[in-house]
C-alpha cells in the first residue's frame, strides 16, 4: 500500500510537470478572452446568463472571478486553476481505479490520465472543462464509495459534488442518470444505502429544475446553424468522435482499424481480472452507467439540437480512461511486459500532441497575442479597428488597453444589404484608415464586407496569423464595385449559379509557380473564384477543382462548395460572391504542361451539373492550360512517402510505389516514383517478370532537372498477360546503356531494382448481349461496338420497361446500353445521354463512365453492360429524342462513328410530365 502511494504520488508529479510546462507559451483565444470578461461582470448578469440560450453554466465565472482577485489576471494565472484541477483529477483517477479493480488499475487510471493529451491540453485553458471533469469523476467515486460504505457525509458529498458539476456546465447533468443507472445495476445493495441514495437523488432533482426549465425550452427552438459544431452524428460516429477525442484513436487510422484495435482494448478492459474478481459487477455497473446511458441520451439530444461538441461530454471521459486502464491490467496479469502494449499505444496517441506544442513549438491556438501586439505596434490616431468578432475584440482590448484608439465590432449575420451598408458608414465615419480584423471562425460570410470595401476604400497591406487576417485600408471616393478577375469566364451551371472569372497566383504568361510550406511539407496553389447566383437555387452544389496534365494523370484535387459558409439558397440573385481556394499538389509534382478542370455535381444524389460554354452543354469546364513551374528551393525531400530506392549512378531514386498489388486483366497499375539528381537524356522500364520471364515492359522517359520531382504512370496491362504472380523490376537506360543499381560495394550492383509484387487474376468476359437488348450495331472509330440498349422508368413502384412513353410520375429514365469491345482503347472515353427536345440543346442528360471498367481495360469481344440514370424531375411535358455518344472527358472532343456522326439516337420517348 505504502508503495502504492508513492507511485501514485510519482504520476500526480509528472501531471503536474507536463501540464505546467510551457502553460503560458500561447496566448489567450477568443473562449479564454470571454471567460475573463464573464469572470468580471455584475453578478446579477452572471446568475442571469444560466436560462440564455447557448450558455453553459455561471459556476466556472464565479470561481474565476475570486480566483483572479487572488492572483491577477495574467495567462499564467488565468490558467493555473484549470492546472490545479487537472493534477487533482489524476489523484481520482487513482483513487476511483483502486475503488474498482485494486492497485493495479489505480495506478494505469493515473498514468492514462496524467498523459492523455485531451486532460494537458485542457488543464491549460481558462475554462470550464478541467473542473467538470474533476466534478464528473469526484462524482462517480463518492457514488461508489457510499453505496460501499453509506455514510451520511459520503451522500452529501455526492449531492454537493454533482450539483456543482451540473452548474459548471449544463450537460454536467448527464450525471443524474448515470448515478441512477448505477444504483438500479446495484440491487443487492443494503437498504440503508438504498434509503441514503434515494435521500440524495431526491434533493438532487431540486437544483436540477433551473437547469431542466431552460433545456426544455431550448429543445423547443429552431435548430441552430452548424457552425463549427459536428452537427447531429450518428451515434456510432458519436462514439468514435468521441474516442479519437479522448486520445483513444490513433489519427490517420481508418475507421476499420480504429474500431478493431482500441474498441478491442476498451472490450478487453472490461473483462474479469480474475476468477475471484470480486469488484468485476461493480466495475461493469460503473462502466455502463457513467458511458452508455449518457452517450445514447446525447445522441438523443444533439439528434433534436445538433450542437455536438466532443469537450461537451467530457463527463464520459472516466469511464473511457478505466476501460481502457483495465485493458492494460488484464495484460499484466497475463503476462507482465505484455501490458506495456496497450500502454505504448496510448502513449504514442497522446504524446506526440503535446510533444509538437510543447517542444516543436507549433500553435495549437489562434494567435491573438501578436496580432494585438502587431496592431498595437502599427496604428495611428484617427485609425478605425474593425473586428468581424465580439470575442475577437475582447482578446485585442487584454492584450491592448489603449482607451483613445477606436474599436468597432461588426455584425454580419442577420443584416440586409442595406443595413450594412448604413451600418459600416457609421463605423468608419472620421476615420482616416480601417483596420479589419477577421477571425477564422468568423470568416464565414464576409462577402457584404468585401463588397462594401472594395468600392469604399482600398486594401495596401495584409497580414496573417494562425487563425486572424488583418488588413488595412485606406478610404476611396464611393463607387460600383465590378470584379475583374485576371481571366474572365461565362461559365452557366444549370442556372443555378455561374462562373465569371478566377484569379491563379504567380500567373505570367499562363505559367503558375506553387507556395510551399515547410511545416508540414507541402505546395499548393491559390485559386480565388468569381461566382453569380443565378435563379434556381433549391439544392446545395458542390464543385470539384482538378489539375490534370495531358494524360489525365491527377496531380491536385480540392472539392467543396462554392462558398462553404453561406448556403447557395441563401445567395442573393446576381450578386457576385469571391472565394479563395487552396489546391494541394501532389509532393513531387513535375514541372511541365497542366489543365485547370471544373465540375460541379449535386452534394445529395452525386449527379453531375452540366457546365454551358456558349450555349453548349459539357459536363465539366476546362479553366485554361498553364505551365507549372519549380518552387523556389525545389520540393522537400522530406515530403516523399517512404518506399524501394536505390541509386543509378547520377539518378537517385528516393521512392516507388506500384499499386495495386492485386489486379484483374484489363485493368491499369500506376507507378509513382520520386527522383533526384541529373536526369537529363535518360528513361526509365519497368518490368513484370514471372517463371516464363518478362511478361510485360514499359518505358518512361525521366525529368530534366535536378529538383525533387515526383512522375506517375499509369501502366496498362496487356490483355494477352497471363494470370499468376509477378515480380515489379525497375531499371534506368541512358543512351540505350543499363545503369546499374549501386551497392554496398562496387562490385554488388545489379542492373535492377525490385519494387514489389503483382499478382495478376483473370476475369470472366462476357461475350453475349443481356436478355432483352434490343440489337443496335455502331462501330466507332478506335473500337467500340454500341450493340444494343435498353430502356426503362424509375418510379414508385419499380422499373417499369419503357417502349415509346414514359408512364406520369415517373423519377428518372434508365438507359441501359450494351457496348462490345474491339481490344483496350488508347483514352478512357466517357458516355452522354442526352434527352433532347425541339432544339439541340440537351434538356437533361447523364455523363459517366462505361461500366466498372475504364475502355482501355476492355477485352477484345467482351460485352460491357452500362447503365445511366437520366432524371426527369423538372422536365416539361413533350417529346424527346435519345441520343448517346463516347467523348474524351479531358478535351470534351467526341468519338465519331463509322459514318462521321458524333451521336446515335436511340428513339424518342413522350414525357406526360411529373403529374
Amino acid at each position: 500500500m505504502k508503495r502504492y502511494r508513492w507511485v501514485l504520488l510519482a504520476l500526480v508529479l509528472l501531471a503536474f510537470v507536463l501540464r505546467v510546462h510551457h502553460l503560458d507559451y500561447e496566448g489567450l483565444w477568443l473562449d479564454e478572452a470571454d471567460a475573463l470578461r464573464l469572470a468580471s461582470a455584475p453578478l446579477s448578469e452572471l446568475v442571469g446568463r444560466l436560462t440564455a440560450v447557448g450558455e453553459n453554466g455561471p459556476l466556472y465565472f464565479l470561481i474565476l472571478r475570486g480566483w483572479v482577485t487572488l492572483t491577477g489576471e495574467s495567462e499564467f494565472a488565468l490558467r493555473a486553476l484549470s492546472l490545479l484541477a487537472g493534477v487533482a483529477t489524476v489523484a481520482l483517477f487513482g483513487a476511483l481505479g483502486h475503488r474498482l479493480g485494486g492497485h493495479l488499475l489505480g495506478l494505469a487510471a493515473a498514468t492514462l490520465a496524467a498523459s492523455s493529451s485531451y486532460l494537458v491540453y485542457y488543464s491549460q485553458e481558462a475554462k470550464m472543462y478541467a473542473i467538470l471533469a474533476f466534478l464528473s469523476t469526484l462524482a462517480g467515486y463518492l457514488l461508489i464509495r457510499a453505496f460501499a460504505e453509506n455514510r451520511w457525509w459520503q451522500w452529501l458529498a455526492f449531492l454537493v459534488t454533482t450539483t456543482l458539476a451540473m452548474y459548471t456546465h449544463v450537460f454536467g447533468a448527464l450525471l443524474i442518470p448515470a448515478a441512477l443507472t448505477y444504483a438500479l445495476a446495484r440491487p443487492r445493495a443494503h437498504w440503508h444505502a438504498w434509503k441514503g441514495f434515494a435521500s440524495a437523488f431526491a434533493c438532487l432533482t431540486l437544483p436540477y429544475l433551473p437547469l431542466a426549465a431552460w433545456q426544455l425550452w431550448a429543445l423547443s427552438l429552431p435548430r441552430p446553424p452548424v457552425g463549427s459544431y459536428y452537427g447531429a452524428p450518428a451515434y456510432p460516429d458519436l462514439v468514435r468522435l468521441l474516442l479519437r477525442s479522448f486520445g483513444t484513436i490513433m489519427p490517420g487510422f481508418d475507421h476499420l482499424t480504429s474500431w478493431l484495435l482500441f474498441g478491442g482494448l476498451a472490450l478487453v478492459g472490461i473483462v474479469p481480472f480474475g476468477r475471484r474478481d470480486a469488484r468485476y459487477p461493480q466495475r461493469c455497473a460503473y462502466l455502463a452507467a457513467y458511458f452508455l446511458v449518457p452517450s445514447l441520451l446525447a445522441a438523443m439530444l444533439f439528434s433534436r439540437v445538433p450542437i455536438f461538441l466532443d469537450r461537451y461530454l467530457t463527463p464520459l471521459l472516466p469511464a473511457v480512461l478505466l476501460a481502457m486502464a483495465g485493458s492494460v491490467v488484464v495484460a499484466a496479469r497475463c503476462w507482465r511486459p505484455l501490458a506495456f502494449v496497450p500502454l505504448g499505444l496510448w502513449l504514442a496517441v497522446n504524446l506526440p500532441p503535446w510533444y509538437d506544442s510543447h517542444v516543436n513549438g507549433l500553435l495549437l491556438k489562434d494567435a491573438w497575442r501578436p496580432a494585438s501586439r502587431y496592431l498595437a505596434e502599427h496604428q495611428q490616431e484617427g485609425d478605425a479597428l474593425l473586428f468581424v468578432s465580439p470575442d475577437g475584440r475582447i482578446a485585442y482590448e487584454y492584450y491592448v488597453r489603449q482607451p483613445y484608439r477606436r474599436v468597432e465590432t461588426i455584425d454580419l449575420l442577420g443584416r440586409d444589404r442595406a443595413t450594412f451598408d448604413r451600418l459600416l458608414q457609421e463605423r468608419t465615419t472620421g476615420a482616416q484608415r480601417y483596420w479589419v480584423v477577421l477571425a477564422q471562425y468568423a470568416q464565414e460570410d464576409v462577402d457584404d464586407l468585401t463588397y462594401w470595401l472594395v468600392r469604399n476604400a482600398t486594401k495596401v497591406d495584409e497580414v496573417g496569423f494562425k487563425g486572424i487576417l488583418v488588413s488595412l485600408w485606406l478610404p476611396a471616393p464611393p463607387g460600383r464595385w465590378e470584379p475583374r478577375p485576371s481571366h474572365p469566364t461565362a461559365i452557366d451551371f444549370d442556372g443555378r449559379f455561374a462562373l465569371v472569372g478566377y484569379d491563379l497566383t504567380s500567373l505570367s504568361e499562363e505559367s503558375v509557380t506553387p507556395r510551399c510550406t515547410t511545416v508540414p511539407p507541402r505546395c499548393v496553389l491559390t485559386l480565388r473564384l468569381y461566382w453569380q447566383a443565378g435563379e434556381r437555387r433549391d439544392r446545395d452544389i458542390r464543385v470539384s477543382l482538378r489539375f490534370v496534365d495531358r494524360e489525365q494523370r491527377l496531380w491536385g484535387q480540392f472539392d467543396l462548395a462554392p462558398n462553404p459558409f453561406y448556403p447557395l439558397a441563401e445567395w442573393r440573385t446576381g450578386a457576385i460572391y469571391r472565394k479563395e481556394w487552396y489546391l494541394p499538389l501532389l509532393p513531387g509534382t513535375p514541372p511541365g504542361r497542366y489543365q485547370l478542370l471544373l465540375t460541379a455535381y449535386d452534394a445529395e444524389s452525386g449527379e453531375t451539373v452540366p457546365a454551358t460554354v456558349a450555349g453548349r452543354r459539357f459536363p465539366l469546364a476546362t479553366l485554361g492550360e498553364y505551365v507549372l513551374r519549380p518552387p523556389v528551393g525545389g520540393w522537400l525531400a522530406a515530403a516523399v512517402p517512404p518506399g524501394p530506392s536505390g541509386r543509378f549512378g547520377a539518378v537517385q531514386l528516393l521512392s516507388s510505389a506500384l499499386a495495386p498489388a492485386q489486379a484483374t486483366l484489363g485493368e491499369a497499375l500506376t507507378l509513382t516514383t520520386f527522383w533526384a539528381g541529373e536526369r537529363s537524356e535518360g528513361e526509365a522500364q519497368l518490368k513484370l517478370v514471372g517463371r516464363e520471364g518478362i511478361a510485360a515492359r514499359w518505358s518512361f522517359a525521366l525529368p530534366p532537372g535536378s529538383e525533387v520531382v515526383a512522375v506517375q504512370s499509369r501502366l496498362a496491362l496487356p490483355p494477352t498477360l497471363r494470370p499468376g504472380d509477378y515480380r515489379a523490376e525497375l531499371q534506368v537506360l541512358r543512351a540505350g546503356q543499363v545503369i546499374p543499381v549501386a551497392g554496398a560495394l562496387p562490385f554488388l550492383g545489379a542492373e535492377h531494382l525490385s519494387i514489389g509484387q503483382v499478382s495478376i487474376t483473370d476475369r470472366p468476359v462476357q461475350t453475349v448481349l443481356p436478355a432483352g437488348t434490343q440489337p443496335l450495331t455502331v462501330t466507332f472509330a478506335g473500337g467500340p461496338q454500341l450493340a444494343g440498349f435498353m430502356l426503362a422508368a424509375e418510379a414508385a413502384g419499380g422499373e417499369r420497361p419503357v417502349t415509346t412513353r414514359l408512364p406520369a410520375g415517373a423519377t428518372a429514365l434508365l438507359v441501359t446500353l450494351a457496348w462490345r469491345s474491339g481490344g483496350p482503347t488508347a483514352l478512357p472515353y466517357s458516355v452522354f445521354v442526352h434527352l433532347l427536345g425541339e432544339s439541340e440543346r440537351p434538356l437533361v442528360q447523364h455523363d459517366g463512365p462505361p461500366g466498372a471498367l475504364p475502355t482501355t481495360a476492355w477485352l477484345p469481344g467482351e460485352v460491357i453492360t452500362d447503365r445511366h440514370r437520366v432524371p426527369l424531375t423538372g422536365l416539361p411535358a413533350g417529346r424527346y429524342r435519345i441520343v448517346v455518344g463516347l467523348y474524351d472527358p479531358l478535351t470534351l472532343e467526341r468519338l465519331p462513328t463509322g459514318d462521321g456522326s458524333s451521336r446515335i439516337l436511340l428513339g424518342t420517348v413522350e414525357w406526360p410530365g411529373a403529374g
